[in-house]
């Protein structure tokens, strides 16, 4: 004989199943912090180059591309742990994956077009700010953590800004915006998860 669930009953049931999605899918932070100490040095790092003429300035960006290989590598190897670790994919994992990946995309984008000429590189940071901060908008969201939403706008604000900054305080406006939209949150995260 079948049983007719109500509609409370089915509700209580898909509430169950997000529920134990969100615990299974526990962020603690670990890539928010690498990828925030990177573009923190990075950024300090490309404005020292500039200020104290270190190198030609047609070659302080590279500093970027050292930053992206060096993330890369220990994301993968952290994401290759993690999923060694994981007994299944979560709907959380998933919909990270292709949020962040996206983002990548887009970065790789708008690096193309900076390094073209076609974006002057004062808008390419505004730019990486913004979009950065809407993905740790949409991540805190998803986490319901309300740091990394704040923290996303926050990068959206000062990405805004950097965009009608003086030249020379981007960089500098880049590393603090960081600061906002990865290594705090990104701490209070790890703080929290490894409590809880």
């Amino acid at each position: 004989m079948e049983t007719q669930m109500t509609e409370k009953e089915s509700i209580a049931i898909i509430q169950s199943m997000i529920s134990n999605a969100q615990r299974k899918y526990q962020e603690r932070g670990e890539l928010y912090i690498l990828w925030g100490w990177l573009a923190f040095i990075a950024s300090l790092l490309h404005y020292s180059l500039l200020r104290f003429h270190l190198v030609a300035g047609q070659y302080a960006w590279l500093v970027w591309v050292v930053m992206a290989i060096t993330g890369m590598f220990f994301q993968f190897r952290f994401l290759k742990k993690k999923r060694r670790q994981e007994k299944s994919v979560t709907l959380y994992g998933l919909a990270m994956t292709f949020l962040w990946s996206g983002i990548g995309l887009l970065y790789f984008f708008i690096l193309f077009l900076a390094l073209s000429g076609r974006m002057s590189w004062p808008m390419a940071y505004g730019l990486f700010l913004g979009i950065f901060g809407i993905g740790n908008f949409i991540s805190g969201g998803m986490l319901k953590f309300k740091p990394l939403i704040w923290g996303g706008i926050a990068g959206l604000l000062i990405g805004f800004v950097t965009v009608f900054a003086p030249l020379q305080y981007i960089l500098l406006l880049m590393a603090a915006g960081i600061v906002c939209i990865n290594l705090i949150p990104g701490y209070m995260l790890k703080k929290k998860n490894s409590q809880g």
